[in-house]
């Protein structure tokens, strides 16, 4: 039984994501109505709030699982399997962009679009977290380590966020072929 009823909140809650997915696709969150999510995803008000606050928590939960999901991703690459930063920095790209394809619907509304711009800031953020994850305590390294993070970071998610606008011109692979040539070309510099 407790299986069954999983089952039915998982059913629920993706209904739900793809309702307000939809939702954006046409609008802003601002104009988005709890009535509107609710009739798109066949369930009532009552549902809806036993799950969520608002449309905000709905999309802050959303925006949670999927970086979950990311992080989990990124912490499959441990950048002493690789034989230089620019093959590990590499391989979070194409990690990254492998989940965003498992993902599609959700990214390109959320980020492709920039219909809920904190996404974005959140997506950097975990890619920061990550590149600065195991560095030494000297300040110094860290103040510079931090920069060519961020840095990094901005370029990962614009890259998606291009290849989202452009998937009818670029495959996903052309996306990390392209970062490649960046990398080994100007950024070898940044991550050396």
């Amino acid at each position: 039984l407790m299986k069954k009823q999983d089952l039915r909140v998982k059913r629920t809650k993706q209904s739900f994501k793809r309702a307000i997915l939809e939702l954006l696709a046409k609008k802003s969150i601002e104009d988005i109505t709890i009535r509107e999510i609710t009739e798109l995803a066949v369930c009532n008000k009552n549902t809806f709030y036993l799950h969520y606050r608002d449309k905000y928590d709905l999309m802050e939960k959303i925006c949670a699982s999927t970086l979950y999901e990311l992080e989990t991703t990124m912490n499959q690459a441990h950048v002493e399997h690789y034989n230089s930063k620019e093959e590990w920095y590499l391989d979070i790209a194409k990690r990254s962009l492998d989940a965003v394809e498992l993902d599609m619907s959700f990214y390109v509304v959320v980020l492709g679009y920039n219909k809920y711009p904190e996404f974005a800031d959140k997506f950097r953020t975990l890619i920061v977290k990550f590149l600065c994850s195991g560095t030494g305590q000297n300040g110094i390294e860290l103040k510079f380590k931090r920069f060519e993070a961020e840095y990094s970071s901005s370029g990962v998610v614009g890259a998606i966020q291009f290849w989202l606008k452009n998937q009818s011109t670029y495959t996903k692979n052309e996306i990390v072929a392209q970062m490649s040539n960046l990398v080994i070309g100007v950024g070898s510099v940044i991550l050396g």
